[in-house]
């Protein structure tokens, strides 16, 4: 890998962890929260679902990206054992590059989709936080996104390397 990709690569991993960790603490502290109110102190807290609906999808489509980045899901894994130890760098290189492509493509297909639904969501609010659904659904375009940069990173990291 390239400098400027392992610079990148670091950059991206550090604020994919910093989300990733505010995102759970912040949904453990929510849950927390709920129970105690809930069975305690007998008061309801009708903001949970909102907030852990948005600390989920944050968490989760970074997370994902974050996956991406350490080679955590990027092909069935069952054939990509049986490739990884066979010693044709050819099969190696094309099968990792089918996969990475088709993932770019869902991706960015998806990223595309959300990006352009953002003003509908900035118009839409929550009912008891009035949260705006860009907001809310705001990590998942970003989950996207970073996935994205993640996938061509690893396509030029597996033709960087073809010498």
């Amino acid at each position: 890998m390239s400098e400027a990709l392992k610079k990148i690569d670091g950059l991206l991993k550090r604020f994919e962890l910093a989300i990733m960790f505010l995102a759970g603490l912040s949904l453990l502290g929510l849950i927390n929260l709920t129970v105690l109110c809930r069975y305690f102190l007998k008061v309801p807290t009708p903001f949970d679902v909102e907030l852990a609906k948005t600390f989920h999808i944050w968490l989760a489509f970074i997370g994902a990206s974050y996956l991406v980045g350490t080679n955590g899901h990027p092909a069935v894994e069952f054939i990509s054992s049986k490739i990884a130890a066979s010693s044709n760098r050819t099969v190696k290189l094309l099968y990792f590059s089918v996969i990475y492509l088709i993932m770019l493509l869902f991706i960015f297909l998806g990223f595309i989709t959300g990006f352009r639904s953002m003003p509908l969501y900035a118009k839409q609010v929550t009912n008891y936080l009035s949260l705006s659904y860009a907001i809310i659904y705001g990590g998942g375009v970003l989950g996207l996104f970073l996935m994205s940069i993640r996938c061509l990173m690893k396509i030029t990291e597996l033709w960087g390397n073809t010498k």
